[in-house]
């Protein structure tokens, strides 16, 4: 809602980075844009998803990783709210982006807080279960009478 009442154009850091309000109704570099009932629907289900894994492995799972979890459902949710309820609420479609990094001539697509969360959680989340798998680090230890699947 800041940024959405913001609307603003700024410079933070000459030529690298920008505060700049757009409304993508896509996905990542505006993928299918124009499909926001279909990304609404795909964010709700991948946030739904998240909570079902949260939930059957609930005793498996490190506090990274249902910390990581969070962070990864709360992005999805965010962009959902955005996705699903701005146009009712407030007359505008698609999700609200802001962050705007510049990188010489070469502008990286513009994006929001949510989107950093669905990324950087699946990123991590995914890091630490490939070194786990090789034995880089120790996975948790399923308690006892537990399985580690």
């Amino acid at each position: 809602m800041w940024a959405y009442n913001a609307q603003w154009q700024l410079t933070l850091i000459p030529n690298f980075l920008h505060l700049t309000y757009v409304r993508n109704t896509g996905a990542a570099w505006s993928l299918f844009s124009g499909n926001m009932p279909l990304l609404a629907v795909i964010s709700a289900v991948v946030g739904s998803v998240v909570i079902g894994i949260r939930i059957y492995y609930r005793k498996q799972l490190s506090s990274l990783k249902k910390i990581l979890l969070a962070v990864i459902l709360a992005g999805a949710w965010g962009n959902f709210i955005d996705r699903a309820f701005y146009k009712a609420l407030l007359g505008t479609e698609g999700v609200v982006d802001f962050i705007h990094f510049q990188f010489g001539n070469y502008h990286f697509p513009i994006f929001n807080v949510a989107d950093i969360c669905v990324t950087l959680g699946i990123l991590s989340l995914a890091t630490i279960m490939i070194l786990e798998d090789y034995k880089i680090i120790k996975p948790k230890a399923p308690k006892e009478g537990e399985t580690h699947e």
